[in-house]
């Protein structure tokens, strides 16, 4: 189990060294918007 991890960790390295500054941008503004979203949770606790 721990190889799985450890393969895993290796190939997410792997990836984030490869992306380009554009890239990465995108990335923090697809990670900002989810953040809001789970934060506000989806207006489910709009009538308090």
């Amino acid at each position: 189990m721990m190889q799985y991890f450890n393969s895993l960790y290796y190939q997410m390295m792997h990836y984030a060294n490869c992306l380009s500054p554009q890239q990465w941008v995108m990335l923090l503004a697809i990670m900002l918007v989810v953040g809001i979203l789970c934060m506000r949770g989806f207006g489910s606790r709009s009538n308090y």
